[in-house]
């Protein structure tokens, strides 16, 4: 499916290595953001999917999408222009490893749906799988990235698979970053955690972190009630 229609914008991604999927909806629909952040930041922004549901979420933002691939960038571009809220979002083409330590700006709330294969890619000329393959964008670099940019007491959200939650929780403790809330998501309710989403804040006072879980599917195609409250403002068959 080249474009992706959701209730208030559509993502043209015949361009794009990666495909909409249901990690970055999950994210853009799940991150909690003060509403005393003016600006918003996604890291890795795609094809503008997290952009356009910050945007349609915190109608009062604005939003910065940083993306180092050319053709993603160039369609969030395209679908950021196409959608109603073109006049808050902006897309840099850039990498984000080499941009954040000169980018003076700083944020209240930074995004990403990072990615995080590990072993050495088996074919550097494979767009799709470059840009899942997390040496583009080492997880302690996305977290020192973004505890850098962020105001304080502005707040960091990020998909992972479950194999790599402990990574991320040891990296963020070293960064004054706090774990706010965090969600185990399962494909069904007889399946083993596949990812965990979570929102920290950069603060020094410490949290007690609330624990919450979804199950996306009741059967092939049947979904929740949870997952579907959830997912109900994007897209269109909710």
């Amino acid at each position: 499916m080249s474009v992706f229609r959701f209730k208030h914008f559509s993502i043209d991604q015949s361009e794009v290595a990666m495909k909409v999927g249901t990690d970055g909806v999950l994210l853009g629909a799940w991150a909690e953001v003060s509403n005393k952040a003016s600006r918003i930041l996604d890291v890795g922004a795609g094809s503008g999917l997290i952009c356009l549901q910050m945007a349609q979420r915190y109608p009062t933002t604005q939003v910065l999408g940083v993306e180092r691939d050319q053709a993603a960038a160039s369609a969030a571009l395209a679908n950021i222009s196409n959608s109603s809220f073109s006049d808050r979002i902006a897309i840099l083409e850039d990498d984000f490893v080499s941009w954040y330590p000169n980018c003076e700006e700083r944020f209240g709330a930074v995004v990403s749906n990072p990615p995080f294969f590990d072993e050495s890619p088996k074919d550097e000329h494979d767009a799709r799988h470059l840009a899942r393959h997390s040496a583009y964008l080492p997880l302690d670099t996305l977290v020192k990235g973004a505890a850098r940019l962020l105001v304080v007491d502005g707040s960091f959200s990020v998909i992972l698979p479950y194999e790599r939650a402990t990574d991320l929780q040891r990296i963020t403790a070293s960064h004054g970053l706090e774990l706010k809330r965090y969600c185990m998501v399962k494909g069904r309710f007889d399946t083993p955690v596949r990812r965990v989403l979570f929102d920290f804040v950069k603060t020094s006072a410490p949290i007690i972190a609330h624990r919450e879980e979804l199950v996306i599917e009741l059967d092939r195609n049947v979904y929740t009630e949870e997952y579907r409250e959830l997912t109900a403002p994007f897209y269109l068959n909710f």
